[in-house]
């Protein structure tokens, strides 16, 4: 684990990395998380767009069976977008059509992509601070769907 300062705040993070051996593993570190942050190359070739696609709707799935399992709504998703610095990388719009993030896997995900360049560091402020916007929205939502449950099925107590 380690401790990040970004977008105003001090996060704790795993850097599981993108290797095939550990994309196993990735799972594992999706379950009961406030967020995920998925990073992909915005310059590669279609082929690698479509196996970073195939990865993160693997995570996506994974990580709403989990938060179903837990009775929690599943992490918000935060998308970066890198090498923004080469002429040829594409931009946030196109990387979220090219990642499928609104197609039916994706539903009921808070999910951004955000333009960064991490050689400079350029962007990397405001993507975590969008990644803190969409954990407390997804907090509040989480809580307005907790008191919902509670209104229709109100605790039983025993004596």
């Amino acid at each position: 684990m380690i401790g990040v300062w970004g977008g105003g705040f001090r996060w704790s993070a795993w850097d599981v990395g993108g290797g095939e051996k550990l994309r196993p593993l990735w799972v594992m570190y999706a379950r009961a998380t406030d967020g995920i942050v998925f990073v992909v190359d915005a310059s590669s070739n279609n082929d690698l767009i479509e196996e970073a696609r195939v990865e993160l709707s693997r995570v996506i799935k994974a990580s709403k069976l989990s938060s179903q399992s837990l009775n929690t709504s599943p992490p918000p998703v935060l998308v970066l977008a890198n090498f923004q610095d080469k002429s040829y990388a594409r931009g946030p719009e196109e990387v979220a059509i090219v990642l499928g993030l609104s197609e039916q896997w994706a539903a009921g995900i808070m999910w951004a992509v955000a333009p960064v360049c991490g050689l400079t560091g350029e962007g990397l402020d405001s993507a975590l601070h969008t990644l803190r916007t969409l954990i407390d929205g997804s907090k509040k939502e989480r809580k307005k769907v907790e008191r919902h449950t509670q209104k229709k099925n109100p605790p039983r107590w025993r004596w």
